[in-house]
């Protein structure tokens, strides 16, 4: 059985009754160069607290003996852009390039500290799991969400010395009722013109079509094509638009 826990930069100390955060503290490496609580952003600083995120995330899964997980979800699009667009920047790395992401990959611990450093810069939406066993959920402002058995308390004393939290708190990206949504855009635009909730696709049948393993979730994020189209008998015109097809929670 899973536990969820939430892995920030935010002292847990500093938030209100509702769990707000209570100050402007700095939330990600475009922060750089701006001062913010009297603390100057630099990127000495940013690559030391990224450091300690990934390492928290790797020492929680070697605690837990999970030695794999699938990359779930994968936006290719926002990824070959990225890679494209950030080549020149400081915070690029060859490793992004090479190491080959795509859907339902099975990436070993080494491929995931890379994963996460490609989540914080924004080359990449994604999470990383085993269907019903583990996850990795990446949100907004260097919100990380882990999914395991357990995290011992001799581990979370340790991470909390470092410039991390360790707290339990639900992962709001996790959830077993989810639905497949077909967007729709015109030709080469990033721009949605509509969508509409396909109802008649199963989980398992989504699975198969797209030639998943039976440790991904299932939930997908990605560019239609002809053969998957046909295979999931859907009414499409690839003359004028272009289709993704993406996962979307039910709220209970």
């Amino acid at each position: 059985m899973m536990k969820h826990y939430r892995i920030t930069k935010y002292d847990p100390l500093n938030r209100n009754a509702k769990g707000h955060y209570l100050y402007d503290h700095w939330t990600e490496f475009g922060d750089i160069g701006r001062t913010m609580e009297g603390e100057l952003v630099t990127v000495e600083k940013y690559l030391s607290v990224e450091s300690d995120y990934i390492n928290a995330i790797v020492e929680i899964l070697r605690e837990n003996k999970i030695d794999h997980l699938r990359v779930v979800g994968l936006d290719k699009r926002l990824l070959q852009e990225s890679i494209k667009d950030d080549k020149e920047k400081w915070y690029h790395r060859t490793e992004f390039e090479t190491i080959d992401l795509f859907e339902d990959k099975k990436v070993s611990i080494d491929e995931i500290a890379i994963i996460c450093q490609m989540n914080f810069r924004y080359y990449c939406g994604l999470s990383l799991e085993v269907k019903d066993l583990f996850f990795i959920h990446f949100g907004y402002d260097l919100y990380v969400y882990v999914g395991v058995p357990t995290i011992s308390e001799e581990l979370k004393i340790k991470l909390n010395k470092t410039q991390i939290f360790i707290e339990d708190c639900y992962s709001p990206y996790y959830s077993d009722h989810f639905e497949y949504v077909i967007q729709r855009s015109k030709k080469r635009s990033k721009y949605v013109l509509d969508e509409e909730t396909i109802n008649n696709i199963s989980v398992e049948k989504m699975k198969k079509v797209m030639h998943l393993s039976e440790e991904h979730s299932g939930k997908v994020h990605t560019k239609l094509d002809r053969k998957i189209a046909t295979e999931l008998n859907l009414e499409v015109d690839f003359d004028k638009y272009d289709y993704f097809i993406t996962s979307e929670d039910i709220e209970e």
